[in-house]
Formats: structure tokens, C-alpha cells, sequence
């Protein structure tokens, strides 16, 4: 999944997905972006500005996608099958 690929990158996460979708699950657990429902428009907006203009706010977020990263290794997959 290209969604761990970025977590790896330190990349924060804007997500468009169900409220109980495993996505979105996964940004609540490691407060690394934001997951939407499709007609929230404007607070998908909002939250882009926000990480362009609040540098400290885009930073917390990639390091929390670090930290989650490392709880998705080839040597810890085996659990989740």
C-alpha cells in the first residue's frame, strides 16, 4: 500500500475515507493527518492552510507518521495475518 510508503517518509496523511475505514482508524491512533468524508470541502481547505501556514503543526504530524512507521515493518507483518 503506497500508504505505508509515506508513513516511511514521514508524510502527513489527508485522507478522504469512511469514519471507521482502517485509514482513518490509523490516522486517529497516530494523530498523523486528518481523515474527511467527501462533502467536507471547506475543513479539507482549512486543513491544508493550516499545514502551510503553521510549520510546527506539518512537523508534528510527519513525526507521528514516522513513529507509526515503524509499527509496520517486514519483521512485525507477521502479526497482522
Amino acid at each position: 500500500s503506497k500508504t505505508y510508503n509515506l508513513l516511511a517518509c514521514g508524510i502527513p496523511l489527508l485522507s478522504i475515507a469512511p469514519k471507521h475505514s482502517e485509514l482513518s482508524n490509523l490516522i486517529s491512533t497516530y494523530q498523523n493527518g486528518k481523515n474527511f468524508s467527501t462533502d467536507q470541502v471547506s475543513k479539507i481547505v482549512d486543513f491544508i492552510l493550516q499545514c502551510k501556514e503553521n510549520k510546527d503543526f506539518l512537523k508534528e504530524l510527519s513525526n507521528n507518521s514516522l513513529k507509526a512507521s515503524k509499527e509496520f515493518t517486514y519483521n512485525n507483518a507477521k502479526q497482522y495475518l
